[in-house]
């Protein structure tokens, strides 16, 4: 069974002492408003309460992996018009975000090379929190 993003919240909030995750404080729904009004997207619900309880984090011991915050989304967006999500050693490795434009709630994570690997946000966290970037990075070339 495929986890839930309240799943994952609740497994960071038991663990956070040993994570060894720098989790930032989370996002205010002014600062989701304005990420939305800005790139002019709804965000999937799943986003929206993940980042209501952490607007990114950064994993140093993961040869600096970081789930951008809704700044840095925007900041990474006016550059590329595309939705970075996640990047790992300064983005030689990068996880994007596309959402359906008639159901902000279907969606997928894809990384370098268009190759879709969930369409679950907590899948996503749940394969980083388990296998850590060479999780993700295996997962997303099949090998998992």
């Amino acid at each position: 069974m495929k986890p839930t993003i309240n799943d994952i919240t609740g497994i960071i909030e038991r663990n956070k002492d040993v994570l060894d995750i720098q989790f930032n404080d989370g996002a205010s729904m002014k600062i989701v408003n304005f990420f939305e009004q800005t790139i002019n997207v709804s965000l999937p619900e799943d986003f929206v309460n993940f980042y209501l309880f952490c607007n990114g984090f950064t994993c140093e011991n993961q040869i600096i992996f970081n789930f951008l915050s809704l700044q840095g989304i925007v900041k990474e967006w006016k550059l590329s018009k595309e939705i970075v999500l996640a990047e790992y050693m300064i983005f030689s490795e990068t996880w994007y975000l596309r959402i359906d434009e008639s159901d902000k709630n279907k969606y997928v994570i894809y990384t370098d090379g268009d190759i879709a690997v969930t369409n679950s946000l907590a899948e996503f966290l749940d394969k980083f929190l388990i296998g850590g970037v060479m999780g993700l990075s295996e997962w997303g070339r099949g090998v998992i």
